[in-house]
């Protein structure tokens, strides 16, 4: 297995972008992508470099509302004023608007991840927090409406993240199965330690 640029015809302008993606070497040498490919290589999301679309690969099509005109919109350009210098932390945002067009609240939940992680990484605290929340949102809505415990895991890791326990707690009382709750409690605990470790550690 290795790495080859494989061209994606964009869905909205036409145009031919290469990605690098995992390819499978046979034993006549001749490659074929990876069907482990989809969804990408190294990351979610990709965005054309002739127009700007941005979605899981731009040979997806649009969903409605979507069109040449709302990617020159001030909003999707500018990912609403977002002021970070990261290129990755902007095409996820992006992905995030595409994705809440396209009624996916799962895939905006992730891509909103995926910019705080970036912020994060940046030492931008004020952005990380600001994009957690809006994903940690998303994630108890979903949990809420559906019932899915699937979103359930993230919003708890993301309330952590921001260290915002008590507002975890309050929204969780009565929710975990008596049987369940010293498990609880022991998670609880776990992530209480990595945040004091943290704020240790940035003194």
């Amino acid at each position: 297995m290795g790495i080859k640029n494989r061209p994606f015809h964009c869905a909205m302008c036409g145009q031919i972008t290469l990605f690098p993606c995992f390819v499978i070497e046979d034993e006549e040498e001749a490659f074929h992508w990876s069907s482990e490919d989809f969804p990408r290589y190294a990351g979610s999301g990709q965005m054309c470099q002739h127009c700007g679309y941005v979605n899981d690969t731009i040979d997806t099509p649009p969903p409605k509302g979507v069109d040449e005109a709302w990617l020159h919109s001030k909003s999707y350009i500018a990912c609403d004023g977002m002021n970070i210098d990261s290129e990755s932390a902007l095409m996820h945002y992006r992905l995030y608007l595409v994705r809440m067009m396209a009624d996916d609240p799962n895939g905006a939940m992730m891509a909103l991840i995926n910019v705080g992680s970036e912020c994060h990484n940046l030492g931008r605290a004020d952005l990380m927090e600001k994009y957690y929340s809006k994903a940690a949102d998303l994630a108890y809505g979903l949990f809420t409406t559906t019932g899915d415990w699937k979103y359930f895991y993230p919003w708890t890791i993301l309330m952590e993240r921001m260290e915002r326990f008590d507002e975890l707690i309050a929204k969780t009382e009565g929710l975990v199965a008596p049987e369940e709750q010293k498990l609880w409690e022991r998670f609880l605990e776990s992530h209480w330690k990595a945040a004091r470790a943290r704020t240790r550690s940035n003194m």
